[in-house]
């Protein structure tokens, strides 16, 4: 983006998927939503072998501070970042559960189709079982001005 904007260009985005995204409940649902994920998968589909090495790239967060000190590198200037908790729907959950790059963070080595299915039965029974029908997620959002 650097490369492209003007002079005095405004670049502006937001993520969920950083270093501090999650609150306690977001972590705790999270962990179960995977727990019955895996569960499913090994009932319906035993043969998938999920990897424990694989890192994926969606899993690679960054912190707040370390977009900020990207951007400077690249010529931005007088960087706004702020942090806002949003509620998340269960069903939006479930959309996001079919995102390719989720599925590969959240159950590597399960082929895509297989792990969005495994992804969208899990997230209504864990959120049954915490007794939460939305999950609460902090949204980072940056607007950088290019120097």
């Amino acid at each position: 983006m650097a490369a492209i904007l003007a002079p005095g260009g405004i670049l502006a985005c937001n993520s969920a998927y950083y270093e501090g995204t999650s609150v306690e409940e977001t972590l705790r649902f999270g962990r179960l939503w995977i727990r019955r994920a895996v569960g499913w998968l090994c009932k319906e589909h035993p043969e998938v072998q999920l990897s424990r090495e694989a890192k994926a790239t969606a899993m690679q967060w960054l912190t707040p501070e370390a977009y900020v000190s990207l951007l400077e590198q690249v010529g931005f200037g007088r960087i706004d970042v702020n942090q806002e908790q949003v509620m998340m729907s269960l069903d939006g959950l479930r959309d996001l559960g079919h995102y390719w790059l989720f599925i590969e963070g959240a159950l590597p080595g399960a082929p895509l189709a297989l792990g969005a299915a495994a992804l969208g039965a899990a997230v209504y029974q864990a959120g049954h079982e915490l007794g939460m029908t939305e999950v609460p997620r902090l949204w980072l959002q940056i607007v950088a001005r290019k120097g």
